[in-house]
């Protein structure tokens, strides 16, 4: 495996994209907090990491609401993508399912995903 992929794959807190997903479609924090059940401070937390993760704002205020950016609309499909295959490996007691994701899989999702400037970074390591 690429040696710079190894290192951002470990520099992202997998952990977020649930919540990600869920800050996606909720487009409101209070509200994805709700359905994560976590604390609203805690998802607000967990969007700044994104924002910092991805080097984009993902949620921004318009008047009184919160839209998604355009970066983070390309975010969804993908993100459904993974993390069901994600649920699928976790709830699977077979070796095609395992064999259905790996570290490579994830690691192109999340490098494709991130803004050029970020990707020709990391790759610089």
């Amino acid at each position: 495996m690429n040696k710079p992929l190894q290192k951002s794959l470990r520099a992202i807190d997998l952990n977020l994209l649930p919540i990600l997903r869920e800050l996606l479609y909720s487009q409101n924090v209070s509200k994805a907090a709700e359905r994560l059940h976590m604390t609203q401070p805690a998802v607000s937390d967990a969007l700044a990491r994104l924002r910092n993760q991805y080097g984009d704002e993902i949620l921004v205020r318009v008047g009184r609401n919160m839209v998604i950016t355009p970066f983070a609309k390309t975010l969804i499909e993908p993100l459904d993508e993974l993390l069901g295959r994600i649920d699928s490996l976790t709830n699977a007691n077979n070796q095609d399912a395992i064999a259905a994701i790996d570290s490579t899989t994830i690691d192109s999702w999340l490098m494709a995903k991130r803004p050029a400037k970020q990707r020709q970074e990391t790759s610089n390591l």
